[in-house]
C-alpha cells in the first residue's frame, strides 16, 4: 500500500461513526460500491474545464509525489502516458475501459498522447 493509504475492514455504520470524522481523515470510500461508466470523452480539451489555466499559471506543479485514485474500472496502465506513472493495486477492476484510460489520461498523464 503507498504512504498514507489505509484499507478498513468494518461495518458500514462503525465506518461512519467512529472513522468518517476524524481529522486526519481525507477521503473514504466503500469498497462494495462498484465504478459506473459515464459517456465517453470525445476529443481532448484541457480548455473545457480550465485544466490549460493551471497548467500555465502553476507549470511547476507536476503531481510529482502525488498519488490519485480514480474510481472506474481498470485503465490502460501500458499506455505511454503512465510510463512511471502507474502505481499497480490488487483494488482495482480487472475490466480495461476506454473511459477509464481517458479519465486517468487527463488526471496523471504526462502529456504525450494527445
Amino acid at each position: 500500500m503507498p504512504a498514507g493509504v489505509m484499507v478498513v475492514s468494518l461495518p458500514e455504520n462503525e465506518f461512519f461513526d467512529k472513522i468518517s470524522s476524524h481529522p486526519l481523515m481525507q477521503f473514504a470510500d466503500l469498497a462494495n460500491t462498484p465504478p459506473q461508466t459515464e459517456a465517453l470523452l470525445r476529443g481532448h480539451n484541457l480548455h473545457l474545464n480550465k485544466v490549460n489555466t493551471v497548467h500555465n499559471t502553476y507549470p511547476l506543479i507536476d503531481g510529482h509525489g502525488m498519488v490519485v485514485s480514480v474510481k472506474e474500472n481498470r485503465y490502460d496502465s501500458t499506455d505511454i502516458d503512465f510510463r512511471g506513472r502507474h502505481r499497480p493495486s490488487n483494488l482495482g477492476s480487472n475490466f480495461v475501459e476506454q473511459h477509464a484510460t481517458a479519465m486517468a489520461t487527463t488526471l496523471a498523464g504526462a502529456g504525450k498522447i494527445w
